[in-house]
């Protein structure tokens, strides 16, 4: 696993070799999320959790997925290399999503916060609102979710995309939520209702 920062300014690009860490438990690093400052990179792993690396030291620090007991049930969730990662707007929270589970995590405490919140469908876009008080969830299937973070319960019914959501952003007033997919459609929906708005996009 290699991580290529680059650096626009000068066009130059700097390989991380990532393998020391990554190889004791094998998987992939999917997502990716750099601070504000660009001195942290959020780099989600699909069995470790979310390590923090310092683009100035390169010390890493990781934010672990809950372990999984032996016995445990584990059929409502899919389990595939998907694994976004959002950052909350002042930075203090993490999501990542980890197949049909979403987790999230005190940044500075580095303690997961609730249980994990189950997801209908396999998690492939995050974003948090601009309150940080909840986050929208795009899936492979199609639909899209917002959770009131500290219910862990869904604010709005499923939002039916169509395709592949590939990213979800909030409008700054966070009052409209925005879902990009593979269909080269972006679609807009009311975060309090979950109606539609039209027009649907191209892109």
């Amino acid at each position: 696993q290699d991580l290529i920062l680059a650096n626009l300014s000068e066009c130059q690009g700097e390989v991380v070799h990532l393998q020391r860490l990554f190889s004791i438990s094998g998987g992939y690093a999917d997502g990716a999320k750099l601070s504000a400052d660009g001195k942290t990179l959020f780099i989600c792993h699909q069995n470790l959790g979310v390590v923090l690396w310092n683009t100035a030291t390169s010390e890493q620090r990781l934010l672990r997925f809950p372990e999984v007991e032996t016995n445990a049930n584990t059929s409502g969730i899919n389990l595939t290399r998907e694994c976004p990662v959002a950052l909350s707007p002042d930075e203090s929270f993490c999501a990542a999503g980890k197949g049909g589970e979403l987790h999230t995590w005190n940044v500075n405490e580095g303690d997961s916060v609730g249980d994990p919140i189950r997801v209908e469908g396999t998690i492939a876009s995050l974003a948090f609102h601009p309150s940080g008080t909840s986050v929208a969830v795009g899936t492979v299937e199609g639909k899209a979710f917002v959770f009131a973070l500290e219910t862990r319960e869904p604010a709005v019914e499923p939002l039916v995309h169509g395709g592949t959501i590939r990213a979800v952003a909030f409008r700054p007033d966070g009052k409209e939520l925005l879902t990009a997919g593979y269909d080269a459609k972006i679609k807009r929906w009311h975060v309090d209702s979950g109606e539609a708005i039209e027009p649907i996009l191209d892109h």
